[in-house]
């Protein structure tokens, strides 16, 4: 029997034997990375395969109730005790100290570009629908430069469809700081492509959605999304074949750390 099943972080600190819902299904062994092109191939037609997830640590962990999409957000203040707090107005996961966790480490250390928005030009008419000409270009080389930072590498040549944009990225693996991560990212004028008709997805505390079952899900795993109603646009992400495991808890923190690095909002 199919069950629907969700992954929560409090809005307090929890350490990961607190928080509960979903984990995710078991993946296989090898998964063939999904170059950009394919990917918007089988994005536009909805197809289906399997799916999975693994297992992640999370230590230190905040996170924020949801707000409005259009408040700014503040710059992170550190305290003379060295806790970085989350600003009013971020919305989603937040380490106000260093974890020990790589992936926890990278959106740790992503909150640095918090507060500082890039100015990210439209698509306009490469994604050939007018309703989409508005999308921020997510996959922008200013992106790109903040993840570099992060020691995160540019992946595949962004995939400019109809009505979105998908690009990818990837840690290299020599870096010590850092395990293997890799993810895709992009944005949607709704989730309905990742959705599709049997899509199931759930609402994290922190404000991000998951979809967990059915849709592009049976393709890519767990699949953390945001809506900003005010923009008409869905900034999603999901794990790629590079990562060590791909439960909810890591497409949030690869979702997450394209959010900080765009600077936690979008104007």
């Amino acid at each position: 029997r199919r069950m629907t099943r969700t992954w929560t972080v409090s809005g307090r600190r929890m350490m990961w034997g607190q928080v509960s819902g979903c984990r995710g299904r078991p993946r296989g062994r090898w998964k063939p990375l999904l170059a950009a092109p394919l990917v918007g191939i089988l994005f536009a037609s909805n197809g289906c395969s399997s799916s999975g997830s693994g297992d992640a640590d999370v230590e230190d962990a905040a996170a924020a109730s949801s707000v409005d999409a259009d408040v700014a957000v503040e710059v992170p203040v550190t305290t003379e005790d060295g806790r970085m707090l989350q600003p009013a107005g971020h919305v989603g996961i937040w380490f106000e100290t260093e974890p020990s966790d790589p992936l926890d480490r990278l959106v740790w250390k992503s909150q640095e570009f918090v507060g500082q928005p890039l100015e990210l030009e439209p698509l306009g008419d490469a994604v050939r629908t007018p309703e989409s000409a508005d999308l921020p270009n997510v996959c922008a080389p200013e992106v790109f430069e903040r993840l570099e930072v992060l020691g995160i590498k540019k992946g595949t040549a962004p995939d400019v469809g109809l009505g979105y944009i998908l690009c990818a990225a990837s840690g290299a693996a020599s870096e010590s700081s850092i395990r293997s991560v890799g993810f895709m990212w992009g944005s949607d004028t709704s989730p309905d492509k990742f959705l599709g008709t049997d899509g199931v997805s759930s609402l994290d505390e922190s404000g991000i959605g998951v979809v967990v079952q059915g849709g592009f899900s049976e393709i890519a795993g767990c699949i953390a999304f945001r809506e900003f109603d005010d923009r008409n646009l869905t900034l999603f992400s999901w794990p790629d074949s590079l990562s060590s495991s791909a439960d909810c808890s890591e497409a949030l923190r690869e979702y997450q750390i394209v959010h900080n690095s765009v600077g936690g909002y979008f104007v």
